[in-house]
């Protein structure tokens, strides 16, 4: 690969080639990291990794003098180029690449255990597959339906959407289990929780036991009360018939005696009709001999010279009529009576069999306890819905911890760190370094101590350990390991040992003189900085 950079902070003008390992010495402020951070712009494309530094400040990375900045480096297949303080970055063909953390402008020493854990997964491919988010789940008797639902969250948005929406659930049962109660949730509280007025007894039933002593107690409630009203109702219609048959019974004889009168009527009414013979249907004059001829019951014959008139026979047809509605009205109005006695008889036997009105006091009580049955169905179906709630928010809550950057990931990560840590151990092994480990709880430790207890020296081959590692397995084309003159002369070294077979650059400070002559001489050092260079024999 070949680095040309320009006017890029301490930097005038630099080209060199990078075959393996690159030494980049110089004094001081010379612009070592200037290199270091340029070739590490072109490989990541992060071109401002200063804190503080802004698009708006990017002039700042341009040496003085200068009008702009550029570097640009070219691999075999291709190259990237970069300029400020546009702060651009163009392609040409497969440039070459490299992860941040191999371009040294991200320090996992300097991440916390959530980013470190992050970044770990990533980059050893540590993510839980299906089948470990199933068998967890199983393991934490959470629903198979929604260990699948959950999944479903996680391959359409990714874990951290799926555990915010989990949680985000999470709120949503515990909101439904306060609605449900009308208090606020604890889990303590929510495992126990009774409403006010709960019985003892009432844990000791089922539901379907709660529902039929309700049910049984609402008709028995229902059927007193209905009982009562019809039977008042009842007791008033028969009282009603005894006060009628009473009114009948003292006008009996009389309304008999007037019918049998009004029947004396008619028989006299009919015998003095009787007496006028049948009645003429019609009257002629006979035009031959003068005499009166009628039609009477369909025979044509002479009218008896004694026949009586006309009108004496209208009279007695009328007087008829009028003595017979006369017996009809008086045999109704007898009829009526004797019916009304008849009614009263039967309601005098059938009050007797009214069974007795409840009284207030019973009526209450059998009320009462409807009511309480009623109260404890209720009560029962608000706990067993507070309860499966409950339930369900505490399966949630391990849903969340599976789906947490520290639950079920942190668990497949710390389980495919063997791999890993044989990487490392490679990696020390040929530098001649102590052990670099990540733990458990993705803390790093040198030599079995924590990194934080370790010397500035120590830490920093820590960090060569990881970029190291990190280039091996993200495909980095390219190391950047900057300030390593911090190392001694064996920990440099060793560096260099770790490093056979890749591609590096390494910023040290170093004298003129220290520079070994057989690395400039192929190459393989460049010298940064305005003193003449007294190579060393």
């Amino acid at each position: 690969m070949d680095i040309s950079i320009k006017d890029f902070r301490g930097i005038g003008d630099l080209s060199a080639t990078i075959d393996g390992i690159m030494l980049v010495a110089g004094p001081n402020g010379a612009g070592k990291s200037s290199v270091c951070t340029a070739i590490a712009a072109c490989l990541t494309g992060d071109l401002l990794p200063f804190q503080g530094v802004t698009k708006a400040k990017a002039g700042l990375l341009v040496r003085d003098g200068g009008a702009s900045a550029s570097a640009t480096l070219t691999g075999p297949d291709g190259g990237a180029a970069v300029t400020w303080p546009d702060c651009q970055r163009a392609e040409k063909g497969k440039a070459p690449r490299a992860s941040p953390v191999a371009a040294g402008l991200v320090n996992p020493l300097a991440m916390d255990a959530k980013a470190r854990a992050a970044w770990l997964i990533g980059l050893i491919g540590a993510l839980p597959d299906e089948n470990a988010m199933m068998e967890a789940c199983e393991a934490l008797d959470v629903y198979r339906a929604d260990a699948e639902s959950s999944w479903k969250a996680i391959e359409a948005r990714g874990w951290d959407a799926a555990h915010a929406e989990a949680k985000e659930q999470g709120a949503k049962l515990k909101g439904a289990w306060e609605r449900a109660t009308g208090a606020r949730y604890g889990s303590a509280k929510a495992a126990a929780w009774r409403p006010e007025g709960w019985r003892s007894g009432i844990d000791a039933l089922t539901l379907a036991e709660l529902t039929s002593a309700a049910e049984t107690a609402a008709a028995r409630y229902d059927e007193v009360r209905r009982a009562g009203l019809v039977g008042e109702t009842k007791r008033a219609d028969y009282q009603s018939a005894l006060t009628r048959r009473q009114a009948a019974l003292s006008t009996l004889d009389h309304a008999k005696g007037e019918a049998l009168a009004a029947k004396g009527a008619v028989d006299r009414a009919r015998a003095e009709r009787a007496k006028f013979g049948p009645t003429a249907d019609k009257v002629w004059e006979c035009p031959c001999c003068g005499k009166k001829v009628a039609l009477i019951e369909g025979d044509l014959c002479e009218l008896p010279s004694d026949a009586a008139a006309p009108t004496d026979i209208a009279a007695a047809d009328n007087a008829v009529r009028n003595a017979e509605d006369l017996h009809r009205r008086e045999s109704a109005r007898l009829a009526a009576i004797e019916d009304a006695i008849k009614a009263g008889d039967a309601a005098e036997k059938a009050i007797a069999g009214l069974p007795p009105i409840p009284d207030a006091e019973e009526l209450a009580r059998i009320k009462e306890a409807a009511e309480q049955a009623g109260t404890a169905l209720r009560m029962k179906r608000q706990v067993d819905e507070a309860t499966e709630t409950h339930e369900r928010i505490a399966r949630q809550v391990e849903i969340v911890k599976l789906l947490a950057e520290d639950g079920l990931r942190q668990t497949a990560l710390v389980a495919a760190l063997s791999g890993f840590a044989a990487d490392l151990a490679e990696i020390t092994h040929a530098a001649g370094w102590r052990p670099v480990y990540v733990d458990a709880d993705m803390s790093l430790s040198y030599g079995g101590r924590p990194v934080s207890l370790c010397s500035a020296g120590e830490q920093y081959r820590v960090q060569c350990v990881l970029q190291i590692a990190a280039a091996r397995r993200d495909g980095s084309a390219l190391v950047v390991l900057d300030g390593a003159d911090i190392l001694d002369k064996p920990g440099r070294n060793g560096l260099m040992k770790a490093l056979a077979g890749m591609n590096a650059v390494i910023g040290m400070t170093m004298r003129a003189e220290e520079v070994p002559a057989k690395l400039l001489a192929s190459g393989r050092a460049v010298w940064v900085g305005d003193e003449p260079m007294q190579v060393a024999a």
